[in-house]
């Protein structure tokens, strides 16, 4: 018969809770750029509610009409997902870009004290029941979280 090997259950616990936070923290990730790309509503001057995306590429449109406003032009060509292209006035461009920088600063702000929070955890129930937008502590809340809860 051969000997039995003794099985470390502390290396094996700390190597299972290791792997799901790691696994909780890629989740949360995945959620918060799933949540950035989906982007945001706003209602503009037209008294409509617009959604815009916010995939890399329509980041990169926001920043070039941020700086076409800054020229001064006063209409400028864009559309919001599913419309048309039309001109919006400058003064829409800019709430849409401060909209979209506020929306994402807000999102990976929390989505990085939430991974303080997830590694703070110790217990594998504990980690597992996160779900992106839970409360986080305040203890694991950024400086710039808690303004943004505070102000919102």
């Amino acid at each position: 018969e051969q000997p039995q090997e003794e099985v470390d259950t502390d290396n094996v616990y700390e190597a299972t809770l290791e792997y799901i936070m790691q696994s909780k923290i890629q989740e949360m990730s995945n959620t918060c750029n799933r949540l950035i790309t989906n982007g945001f509503d706003i209602e503009l001057s037209d008294g409509e509610t617009h959604h815009f995306s916010l995939t890399i590429q329509d980041q990169l449109n926001l920043i070039t009409l941020s700086s076409l406003v800054s020229s001064g032009e006063t209409e400028i060509p864009y559309h919001a997902d599913g419309e048309l292209c039309k001109y919006y006035s400058n003064i829409d461009i800019m709430s849409i870009v401060a909209k979209a920088t506020e929306f994402k600063t807000y999102q990976v702000t929390y989505y990085n004290s939430l991974k303080a929070y997830i590694e703070s955890l110790d217990s594998i129930e504990d980690i597992s029941r996160i779900e992106y937008g839970v409360e986080i502590p305040t203890e694991y809340q950024s400086e710039i979280l808690k303004g943004m809860l505070t102000n919102a």
